[in-house]
């Protein structure tokens, strides 16, 4: 797992020690002033996110006058003043508009181009004989691949071939071919306090189908929700067992119990390799939920029944039947999941449990508390979410992927949505603190 501290230079900073006397040279200058902006780019690099801060708007434009007639086309860029901070800490000033030519051409398939700035240091440049001052300059790239770190993406487009001419879009929320593409410009902000990357594997029914997919719309709600959390990229869909340094790389999977249960020996295997290296698995069951439910309630109307009839003896043979039937009903649900639970019994041994253990929530347990407080669990169709966690495994009783994501039938209200939001944000950040502490424990972290 990649640390959020991955890109900071992990080394002690050096600052001129000065006494009287002392020689200053032009080499000593620059060390001293080197460490004030070592310090100044590793305090924005250890608690902010690289990105534009102002400006550093782009749109088609004509050809400059002065070029040769070759290049006058209709692939020329105007990059307007601006500021961003790049990933090393460094401010990127664009002080003045900039037309750029795209030369990139599609030749049999379509082509991304990303647009890009980033700092150029001016220590590295061939300077003039007699220069007292300099400027920290800027450039302006175009590339076929995604930015790097210290490379900040300005606009991207997709290149058609045979269609060399660009446009501004019509729709800027949802450009076409030729067109820019403006809505991936990162923000500088605040860093997140950790980030998470989701797992998911391939969909053997509609169900999981759609349970994946709106694994991408929960990600999509942590920035609004809980900005201390971030999306480490889209979930990732495993082709397992070939890919395990991808599975071992997330700090959640997510599948359906049918899933893991039909899964090839080899896959299943690979899922309890993970669990014992410290995975964190959250299994949906969304067929049980009717069973669990009607013997829970035949069991609430039973003990109504029981609490609304008097202690007269003439009745004792009535309580006495429906104290049996209660017995018989509760027996009934414990074995249920107690059946239920040695279907992972292989998967509990691998988290170093067994089927024994109830996997029964506490009130104390950061699932009910971090960062969102729940008493009780939601409703998601008028059916209440259950959850049993054992270590890293986390089994999801209920409905509560299908709130994550659109609902066509518009049968979920704002309320239901915005909780199934913050109980998944609630296994997301479960998820990545369990991950994250257990990789500071292990030696070489």
């Amino acid at each position: 797992m990649a640390s959020r501290f991955s890109s900071l230079p992990l080394q002690p900073l050096e600052r001129l020690y000065t006494s009287d006397g002392l020689l200053l040279s032009a080499d000593l200058w620059q060390r001293a002033h080197a460490y004030h902006r070592q310090r100044q780019n590793v305090h924005y690099q250890a608690l902010n996110q690289a990105g534009i801060v102002a400006g550093l708007g782009v749109s088609v434009t004509a050809a400059p006058a002065e070029v040769a007639s070759q290049y006058r086309d209709r692939r020329w860029l105007r990059v307007q003043p601006g500021l961003a901070i790049d990933s090393h800490g460094n401010p990127i000033v664009i002080d003045r508009p900039i037309d750029f030519r795209i030369a990139s051409v599609a030749e049999t398939q379509p082509v991304v181009v990303y647009l890009v700035a980033s700092h150029v240091d001016p220590d590295r440049l061939q300077r003039r004989n007699g220069t007292i001052l300099v400027q920290e300059r800027f450039r302006i790239d175009e590339k076929i691949s995604p930015p790097l770190a210290g490379e900040i993406e300005i606009c991207r487009l997709q290149l058609l071939p045979g269609t060399p001419t660009l446009a501004n879009p019509r729709d800027v929320l949802n450009p076409g071919p030729q067109e820019l593409d403006l809505r991936y410009r990162p923000a500088a902000q605040s860093r997140a306090r950790g980030s998470i990357r989701l797992a998911t594997l391939p969909a053997v029914t509609d169900y999981a189908a759609r349970g994946a997919s709106n694994c991408a719309d929960l990600l999509a709600a942590l920035p609004a929700l809980y900005p201390g959390l971030s999306a480490a990229g889209p979930p990732v869909t495993l082709q397992l067992p070939g890919d395990r340094a991808t599975l071992f790389d997330c700090d959640l999977v997510y599948l359906t119990r049918q899933q893991y249960c039909d899964g090839e020996l080899a896959v299943r295997r690979s899922l309890q390799d993970y669990v014992r290296a410290g995975g964190n698995l959250l299994i949906e069951m969304p067929d049980a939920t009717t069973k669990i439910n009607d013997l829970k309630g035949a069991i609430a109307e039973i003990q109504e029944a029981i609490a609304d009839i008097s202690t007269s003896a003439d009745l004792a043979d009535i309580r006495t039947e429906l104290n049996n039937e209660l017995a018989a009903c509760q027996d009934k649900l414990q074995g249920w999941m107690a059946a239920l639970r040695q279907s992972f019994a292989e998967l509990l041994a691998a988290a170093g449990t067994s089927p024994a253990e109830s996997g029964r929530i506490g009130r104390q347990h950061p699932l009910r508390r971090q960062p969102f407080l729940f008493a009780q669990w939601p409703l998601i169709y008028h059916k209440p979410v259950e959850f049993l966690t054992w270590g890293g495994i986390i089994l999801a009783i209920g409905d509560l992927s299908l709130a994550w994501g659109i609902d066509d039938d518009l049968l979920l209200s704002r309320e239901t949505i915005r909780t199934a939001h913050e109980v998944g944000i609630n296994l997301l950040h479960f998820a990545w603190q369990r991950r994250e502490l257990a990789q500071l424990l292990q030696p070489d972290s």
